[in-house]
């Protein structure tokens, strides 16, 4: 005998917990650094010309310029500093009395990180290193913008409306809404909870105002924009990073729709380092794989944006009277 579904709870994103996403059959399988690379590449070609074997190294060819590797490389020498030993330098430092000053603290992300780590029951410390270090990555270049604390409803059923405010939203300014980046959140007392419910709701909530978006622009102007693109995800516990690529499936779109739970599993991939823990912002060989990751992100964001017919239609209107300037195709 079939089950009958369960109603969803109508909570903002960031009230899901694990029983939203039991309810939405929503689970995870982990991937490494290359499975992840791979995700990120099918966005830009289709998966069946991507031989299995394809290494790495030779997959982040394909979505990061050789130029740009070699700035990647150079931004990497810059955190050298950064040690498994950072934080208790960084705290000696700035605790005691008589301190060993080392000036190589004072790169700008090297001291933000230092900071979140050591007001880490602010929030704010973390949020000023992520948006240093997401800019520095390139997440304003051309038309990308990192939207902090960008308010958007969660939609269950036909009109019920919660709240979804993603700590950072990364958006093509003329397309649409692309990653969601979530902190992890402290309580008094607690140990960080864990915020992957809540980067999900996250997730939906941008797919629904991005399919929102889409249906406006056919009736007001005859845009048929159907594909659907795939969505990511950042979560950052404190100086660690968990990455997430996540496609909206017809069965979760469903159970939102009716506010109900799904009658078939959604899969999100997840990026998660050794033992899944997370990627150590202190240790040398994972920073230098959460830096190449975002800026793999960031090239394959890009090139949805570019590619996306919406950014076409721009491209063919902007045409304004004093406004010659027309956007050069990369």
């Amino acid at each position: 005998m079939l089950e009958a579904p369960s109603k969803l709870s109508i909570v903002s994103a960031s009230a899901w917990d694990s029983e939203q996403l039991d309810l939405l059959k929503v689970q995870f399988t982990d991937v490494g650094y290359d499975g992840f690379l791979r995700l990120l590449l099918s966005t830009k070609q289709e998966s069946s010309t991507i031989p299995i074997e394809t290494s790495a190294a030779s997959l982040l060819d394909n979505i990061i310029t050789p130029e740009r590797q070699t700035l990647i490389q150079n931004f990497i020498a810059e955190l050298k500093p950064v040690d498994r030993d950072f934080k208790d330098k960084f705290l000696h430092m700035t605790h005691r009395d008589n301190p060993v000053i080392i000036e190589e603290f004072q790169h700008p992300i090297i001291k933000s990180a230092g900071m979140a780590f050591k007001y880490h029951h602010l929030e704010s410390t973390v949020d000023g290193f992520v948006f240093l270090f997401l800019y520095r990555l390139g997440f304003f270049d051309e038309w990308l913008y990192l939207f902090p604390q960008f308010e958007m409803d969660l939609t269950y059923g036909s009109d019920v409306k919660a709240t979804s405010k993603p700590d950072f939203t990364v958006m093509d300014v003329l397309t649409f809404l692309r990653v969601a980046v979530v902190e992890d959140k402290r309580v008094q007392g607690q140990d960080l909870i864990d915020s992957e419910p809540q980067l999900i709701a996250e997730l939906i909530s941008i797919h629904q105002n991005n399919t929102h978006k889409k249906i406006e622009l056919k009736r007001k102007k005859d845009e048929v924009e159907d594909v659907e693109e795939p969505l990511i995800g950042i979560r950052v516990n404190g100086l660690k990073f968990f990455f997430y690529f996540f496609r909206m499936t017809k069965s979760l779109a469903e159970a939102m729709r009716r506010s109900q739970s799904s009658v078939e599993v959604t899969l999100v991939s997840r990026f998660a380092g050794i033992a899944d823990h997370g990627l150590d912002f202190c240790v040398p060989e994972q920073r230098e794989l959460i830096i190449f990751t975002l800026a793999a992100i960031k090239e394959s964001v890009q090139a949805m944006g570019r590619k996306s017919i919406r950014r076409e239609s721009y491209s063919k209107t902007n045409h304004t009277p004093g406004n010659n300037h027309t956007e050069k195709k990369s």
